[in-house]
């Protein structure tokens, strides 16, 4: 089951991946919007009730242009759910784990790493962004 749980997340997980490294990030942008839609389809089936509300909360605010943090943080969370959806239900690595490893300068970025480990809700105020989901 793992491995095909595997193969509805690895496209659109590979995408954010490129879009988190700079020489593969304006590819990943441009075929982010099919890569999104192709999932959709299928996550709604497949997924597991976390992974669809996840992605549920990144969709729905990424038409929203939420704030950097917002976004980073809503991405973290879908990985996290993938991670439990695939392999790892009693996991306890945070979205600092997921998302901070691939930020070379993560301690000048204090914001960043508050953003990760925070109440979703705390840094929604913090941020001055009213999610278009409910909390």
């Amino acid at each position: 089951m793992a491995e095909r749980k595997y193969e509805l997340y690895q496209p659109f997980l590979q995408t954010l991946g490129d879009m988190l490294t700079p020489f593969r990030n304006d590819a990943a942008t441009e075929r982010l919007e099919d890569v999104m839609a192709d999932f959709s389809s299928f996550v709604a089936i497949w997924g597991s009730d976390e992974a669809v509300e996840t992605f549920y909360r990144f969709r729905v605010a990424s038409a929203s242009s939420p704030p950097t943090l917002i976004t980073m943080r809503l991405m973290a969370d879908f990985l996290i759910a993938v991670r439990r959806d695939i392999a790892w239900p009693a996991t306890e690595i945070t979205g600092l784990h997921v998302i901070g490893m691939r930020i070379n300068d993560l301690p000048e970025h204090p914001e960043m790493k508050r953003a990760l480990e925070q109440p979703l809700a705390e840094l929604c105020r913090a941020e001055g962004w009213t999610p278009p989901f409910d909390l």
